[in-house]
């Protein structure tokens, strides 16, 4: 209540800013004014500030009381903001575990491999049971490929990194059959690799006594007509045993060596294999091994790639699959006219 009193206020400028230092003699509320003059002596107030001056010890209790208060006020907001993050985070791993499952069902290798490594980027258990279940699937799943990837290209040596990897893989026996089937092709082309050596090792004293036949014991002409009928040379020519033994003595490119290590069982057609079967039929290998071990060997490997042939089915001719197409377009049109008389 005390009147206004323009002493106890002392007027700075510092920085280019007006600065006014009050001064009170007592503790307590203050109500201060500002006015400015104008030029014909009236009066404005510019602003009025309340100011409370209190004892050092008040002041403390209410700075502690204010950052008891501010603390508070941070602790709740960082509680609100681990909640919101929790939450986002529990959202993000829902979706990536229903990621992980739909590619589980669909059983593919690239999105399941995907949905795992965007699981893995957010640090979960390492015994988490869908990580540890996807993860065993994906393994399977490659092994599986592997296998197929190896059989088709029917190689030795893939086949068997594949069988181990597959039957490590192997689990609830869901590549039982496909394991078996890669083994068999396996011994297959074992068997094949076999004969094909038997042939290669020969030497060539026993080749070059093969070609001195000027007329060949029964069944050797006719072993090496179905080895040479085999490997691509008409019925015509292998008749003839002058022909035969032009063929085997070849070189190069064109020698049965040469031939023999690069055939295929799978490439060869089924007629073929039948007829050269056909030429060796009345034989046996005693019979052939009695009269010479170099044709006793192309013997024993015509009959083991004839047996082979038989045992895939052979190559299909490319007229037979024209055949095939035409054969089910006829058969299709065939239908669609029952079809209208009805």
């Amino acid at each position: 209540d005390d009147p206004p009193n323009a002493q106890d206020l002392e007027f700075m400028e510092q920085d280019g800013m007006k600065l006014f230092k009050a001064t009170f003699d007592e503790y307590g509320e203050y109500i201060m004014d500002l006015y400015q003059k104008d030029e014909n002596g009236q009066l404005k107030n510019l602003a009025r500030y309340q100011v409370n001056r209190k004892p050092a010890s008040e002041l403390y209790q209410d700075d502690a009381r204010l950052l008891m208060e501010q603390l508070q006020s941070d602790m709740k907001q960082n509680r609100e903001d681990e909640e919101r993050k929790q939450d986002e985070s529990d959202k993000e791993l829902g979706a990536l575990k229903r990621d992980i499952q739909r590619a589980m069902d669909l059983k593919d290798p690239e999105m399941l491999e995907r949905s795992i490594a965007a699981f893995e980027a957010t640090n979960p258990p390492e015994n988490d049971k869908l990580l540890q279940k996807a993860k065993r699937l994906l393994e399977l799943l490659r092994a599986k490929e592997e296998l197929n990837t190896a059989s088709h290209s029917r190689s030795l040596q893939d086949l068997d990194k594949a069988i181990a990897r597959a039957k490590a893989a192997n689990y609830d026996s869901l590549l039982d059959l496909q394991i078996v089937m890669a083994g068999r092709l396996r011994d297959q082309l074992h068997r094949i690799e076999k004969l094909r050596h038997s042939v290669l090792n020969m030497d060539n004293r026993t080749i070059s006594e093969i070609r001195t036949y000027g007329n060949p014991p029964d069944g050797v002409h006719q072993s090496l007509q179905a080895a040479f009928l085999l490997l691509g040379n008409s019925k015509k020519d292998v008749k003839v045993w002058k022909t035969c033994q032009s063929i085997l003595g070849k070189t190069g490119r064109d020698s049965v060596m040469r031939k023999i290590s690069g055939f295929d069982p799978k490439d060869c057609y089924l007629d073929v294999a039948l007829s050269a079967k056909a030429v060796i039929e009345p034989y046996s290998l005693e019979q052939i091994r009695d009269v010479s071990a170099g044709a006793a060997t192309f013997f024993v490997w015509a009959k083991g790639m004839i047996e082979e042939v038989e045992a895939t089915g052979g190559a299909q001719r490319p007229d037979d699959k024209m055949k095939d197409t035409s054969t089910s377009k006829k058969g299709g049109a065939g239908q669609g006219a029952k079809k209208k008389r009805k």
